[in-house]
């Protein structure tokens, strides 16, 4: 192929490449709705490739390209994009922990993320901390360090729990859990990063209850009452239905567990009666006689799917990831529910990483893919010959999550690493 032909071609995939990130942008602020992104057939969802996008949810438990509730979708031509403000999206760098909304297409079993975006679901100063929970902007939010019972928790800017104070401003994701006592959702915390300086704006997302419609617009989301009457309204002025999941912005804080809210997106996933789905979450209103439970606010309905592993029993709190397709309903019909617990034997770890070593300082601290790495513990690498660790070499990283990293935080404490250049 000729140079002018060769820059000719490269000019036009740039074109259509600028095009498809338009729309990805478009489908994101939309609240991950389906649509068609590409001229020249294909139907909703489908990218212009005639295939139908899946849709998929959950929390980062690695990076290889983005893995996903130990799913890996490969990133390599779309950003990860958060909507800080309502109605702007802005590039960032995933980090480990955090809650993500992806769109996706199937290429003979290659999963390829076509949009990503990182939802937190409180961003804002703590009110108050205990030795196994903190409120933040009227939620409750619990750390996790058991991994039969979800994600353990990451922690970046500072150590634990602990060192929190009332007032620190703090960026938390993780996923809605039912608190039985109190009657209402709390927050179950995949991700705590204390923030370097107080937010631009406060945030605050969750499934909406006790909703009210006459005289003013207004909801409950955990143990803060949202005024929505005068807020801007997402996607296209629709509001918020009872059980629908949510994102409320503000600029004041909440007084006397009322927040006035600046803007209300509601999280709409409209995708084709039959189109597949990989829902991560923490399992509500478990029903095992009609076979049906909640994650967050969708329905999925279990009868027929396969359950791993086959010696855990599904139970009211477990983490799970549902896989299935859409139903006429909205409801997902789960063909496969894989229960989180801890790793046994030979089984992998928590935390997969692969990428290239940097900023080392040591065996016990140097990062891969921004994830700071402990290992010392680790007494052979597989594949490496006689190389040594040190910035510029290309591994994978089975480890799991530990207190005491160096950036004040958490570390992956490594069990196994291979050499994969």
């Amino acid at each position: 192929m000729s140079v002018g032909r060769r820059v000719e071609r490269n000019h036009m995939t740039m074109k259509m490449y600028q095009r498809r990130l338009s729309c990805l942008a478009a489908a994101l602020l939309m609240g991950l709705t389906m649509v068609s992104c590409g001229g020249g057939g294909g139907g909703v969802g489908s990218g212009g490739t005639g295939e139908a996008m899946s849709y998929s949810e959950g929390t980062i438990t690695g990076f290889a390209s983005v893995i996903v509730d130990g799913t890996e979708y490969f990133d390599d031509d779309v950003r990860s994009m958060v909507e800080r403000q309502p109605g702007t999206l802005e590039p960032v760098d995933a980090q480990l922990g955090q809650f993500a909304q992806l769109e996706f297409e199937d290429d003979k079993g290659r999963l390829e993320a076509r949009a990503i975006r990182l939802d937190a679901a409180v961003v804002g100063p703590v009110a108050s901390v205990s030795a196994t929970s903190f409120e933040v902007m009227g939620q409750t939010v619990h750390s996790n360090n058991d991994a039969d019972l979800g994600p353990v928790t990451v922690f970046a800017g500072v150590s634990g729990l602990s060192g929190l104070e009332p007032g620190d401003p703090v960026e938390v994701h993780g996923v809605p859990r039912w608190n039985s006592a109190a009657g209402r959702f709390d927050v179950q915390a995949t991700r705590i990063e204390r923030l370097a300086s107080a937010p631009a704006s406060l945030r605050v997302a969750g499934v909406v209850s006790e909703l009210r419609t006459i005289g003013e617009l207004s909801f409950e989301l955990g143990g803060l009452r949202v005024n929505a009457a005068q807020a801007r309204r997402l996607p296209g002025g629709k509001s918020p239905s009872e059980g629908d999941r949510v994102v409320v912005w503000a600029t004041q804080l909440p007084v006397n567990g009322r927040l006035t809210a600046t803007a209300v997106r509601t999280l709409v996933i409209e995708v084709e009666e039959g189109g597949s789905a990989r829902i991560g979450g923490s399992v509500t209103d478990l029903d095992e006689d009609e076979k049906r439970f909640r994650l967050g606010g969708l329905t999925v309905r279990y009868d027929n799917a396969k359950v791993t592993p086959a010696d855990v029993e599904l139970f009211e709190g477990a983490y799970l990831r549902a896989e299935g397709v859409y139903s006429r309903d909205g409801s997902l019909n789960a063909t496969q529910l894989h229960i989180n617990r801890k790793p046994t034997g030979d089984e992998p770890r928590g935390v997969l990483l692969k990428g290239e070593i940097t900023d080392f300082t040591g065996v016990d601290s140097f990062k891969v893919r921004r994830t700071e790495v402990d290992a010392s513990g680790v007494r052979r690498l597989e594949e490496c010959g006689l190389r040594s660790l040190g910035n510029g070499l290309e591994v994978e990283i089975e480890g799991e999550l530990r207190d005491g990293g160096r950036g004040r935080g958490s570390v992956v404490w490594a069990t196994r690493i291979e050499c994969t250049d």
